[in-house]
């Protein structure tokens, strides 16, 4: 016991010193035990003896916690010296199974392990110290509000049954790496990616923080930042599976201490929203914040589900925050894709991520995906490549209220009068700039909205397709008969559902048809002109806050509401194609068909005043009365009556057969 005497340890001692010096308590007390006055022979010798022992445990108690471990232990939990030694004594059984036997036989009750009444007893310099220290000993004190010491529940066998040690805290006194086990405590830790974490826009004071936004939209990356740059690791707590438990609460307690002797932080899913039911729970929250200055908890909640008025009063001296993740902008964006893509084994050719970065408006999330499904491409990547791969990603559906659209084949190109075919690029330019604009604070919003209008058949739809081909963007085609609803309010939602989700996805937006839901607003006469004018005007204020590309479709311009029109960066006229055009259209389409002998496309385009889409109908229908005729439909034949049957077909639709007829007359000679 000599050599274990606090007054020979080093300034500084290990934790494995001062464990040694409580063993050396045990063996001194062992050691007393095991003789007694008779046969030490010398009742001198054994008082000596006995004083030699008290005057080693108080000078113990004195001198306790000076290596920096049980010094930092100390202070976490606000130990005194008596519970500091208590923990370490009722801890030495499981570091070292010697003295599981010791504390058998010097147990009067012969247990294996420690009990808290006797642990006091051994302590206490008399029995009403003793007495004390177990009335210190209550539900709130440290020990056993963080459960770093676990008697059994029954209060009949508290001070008398066997004495527990959390296994973290064991881990600890042994220096080992504090890794919490998924299984016990809910817990799962969260590793740093491969790639660089980017920080906030802003710095983090709060301690206790909500972070809201959709998934992927870097609400994990965030914490994960701010605690790995405080040099914490931080932890997932699984919700569900905490509630599950018989005594969560408990739980709580054992996640709480862990943390703590980790010094970690804890992410917490819909953790507000649990908590709303859990007054117990906040409270353990409020005493961990309140006793350790470090301490810091993370919750997060999907957008609209959460606000700053669900942060339980007790935490507002707390100063919470509540953050909102979204998209990010420009240049987060660009830093985003160039430090993920620097992560991965992606083989690039001249990407432009700034180009990628104007063009897709992507979450973080989405962003790591695109690039990882690029990983295993063998050829090289370009921004094309990028490009279609983000569109790739974006959905089939918009909740039932869009549908994608697969764009215009590069294969067939657009005929449009000059004019209409250089507003077309401009709106494309306009879009593939609009950030530049915006810097510059040539416009106050990156949103656009164009109206092509003109007859039916005259490009419309295909020039929407070829423009978002052109792009590389989701082209989402409105489905009318599923916004627009009966019940007042409920066309609003949808609206706001639609332009929500197609921002989201960074799609373009199309309404065929639009004056179906852009119309004129009404004099009010009934309750449905009032349902409609509200809708319109709805419209209206959420084009203002729209971020991509939207654009409307009309065979009557006039039937749209001025409001509207004032709205619009472009207006483009799709007019009926002049005989040049026709031509074009003619020779595009001709040649998908096998030859046929005497037939020009100029001298159709002279003698037909047709829709690029009437010509590709009758090109359609053509080959179909060749194959339905063919011996062999490999190599059908064509013929002039053939082509006159198609076009005499596309006349009768627009009621004209009589016109049909003129056309065809002399032609047909």
């Amino acid at each position: 016991m000599t050599d274990a005497h606090p007054e020979s340890a080093p300034s500084t001692p290990t934790v494995q010193q001062e464990l040694a010096g409580i063993a050396a308590l045990i063996d001194g007390i062992w050691q007393l035990a095991s003789s007694s006055e008779d046969e030490a022979g010398n009742t001198e010798t054994y008082q000596q003896a006995v004083a030699d022992w008290r005057s080693y445990r108080e000078k113990l108690l004195q001198q306790l916690g000076q290596s920096e471990e049980l010094a930092r232990l100390k202070q976490l939990f606000n130990l005194s010296q008596w519970q500091l030694a208590l923990v370490l004594l009722a801890a030495l059984p499981a570091l070292n199974s010697h003295y599981r036997g010791l504390y058998q036989e010097l147990n009067p009750r012969s247990r294996p392990e420690a009990s808290l009444d006797w642990l006091l007893d051994l302590l206490a310099e008399s029995p009403a110290q003793s007495q004390q220290w177990q009335q210190q000993l209550g539900a709130d004190s440290p020990l056993l509000y963080y459960r770093l010491l676990q008697p059994p529940a029954d209060a009949g066998y508290c001070l008398s049954g066997n004495l527990e040690v959390a296994p973290d805290l064991l881990a600890y006194l042994q220096q080992q790496p504090l890794i919490g086990d998924p299984d016990a405590l809910c817990l799962n830790l969260f590793t740093l990616p491969s790639h660089k974490l980017l920080p906030p826009d802003k710095d983090i004071q709060s301690r206790c923080i909500q972070l809201q936004g959709e998934s992927g939209s870097g609400r994990t990356s965030l914490a994960l930042w701010q605690a790995s740059s405080d040099g914490r690791q931080l932890y997932l707590l699984n919700n569900e599976r905490l509630w599950q438990y018989s005594a969560p609460i408990t739980m709580l307690r054992d996640i709480v201490r862990f943390l703590t002797l980790a010094d970690a932080e804890l992410l917490w899913p819909d953790g507000l929203k649990a908590l709303q039911q859990q007054p117990a729970a906040v409270c353990l929250l409020n005493h961990w914040l309140q006793q350790h200055t470090t301490a810091r908890i993370w919750f997060t909640a999907t957008s609209g589900e959460s606000s700053p008025d669900l942060w339980p009063a007790i935490l507002a001296h707390h100063h919470p925050v509540t953050i909102q993740l979204g998209i990010p902008d420009y240049k987060h964006a660009v830093s985003l894709w160039t430090t993920l893509a620097e992560a991965l084994p992606l083989k690039l050719r001249r990407v432009s991520w700034r180009t990628v970065a104007r063009r897709y408006r992507l979450l973080p999330g989405d962003i790591q995906q695109v690039l990882l499904e690029l990983v295993h491409r063998r050829h090289a990547i370009t921004t094309d490549r990028v490009l279609q791969q983000c569109v790739a990603r974006t959905p089939l559906s918009l909740s039932g209220l869009a549908t994608r659209v697969q764009p215009n084949d590069k294969d067939v190109p657009l005929v449009l009068r000059p004019d209409a075919g250089a507003q077309l690029h401009e709106l494309g330019e306009r879009y593939r700039l609009r950030q530049l604009l915006q810097e510059r604070e040539l416009c106050s919003s990156i949103g656009i909205m164009a109206l092509f209008s003109g007859s039916p058949g005259t490009g419309k739809t295909m020039a929407a397709e070829t423009l978002a081909s052109t792009l590389g963007l989701p082209l989402y085609k409105v489905n009318l008969a599923n916004i627009a609803s009966k019940w007042i309010g409920e066309t609003e939602k949808h609206l706001d559902t639609l332009f929500a989700e197609v921002e989201h996805h960074n799609g373009m937006l199309f309404f065929d048809e639009a004056d179906a839901l852009f119309a004129r607003r009404s004099e009010v006469k009934s309750s449905h002109d009032k349902n409609a004018n509200m809708g319109v005007s709805y419209l209206l204020q959420r084009i203002e806050s729209y971020n991509g590309l939207l654009i409307l479709a009309t065979n009557f311009k006039t039937n749209l509401d001025k409001a509207f029109l004032r709205r619009l960066q472009f207006s483009i006229e799709f007019a009926r194609p002049d005989e040049a055009a026709r031509t074009t259209l003619w020779q595009q389409w001709l040649e998908r068909l096998p030859p046929i002998a005497g037939i020009g496309a100029a001298d159709l385009a002279s003698k037909l005043e047709l829709t690029g889409a009437q010509i590709r109908n009758i090109c359609q229908h053509t080959l179909l009365l060749a194959l339905s005729e063919a011996d062999d439909e490999e190599q059908p034949t064509v013929t002039r009556q053939h082509l006159a049957g198609a076009i005499r077909r596309e006349y009768q639709k627009h009621d004209s057969t009589f016109l049909a007829a003129q056309k065809l007359a002399g032609w047909l000679e």
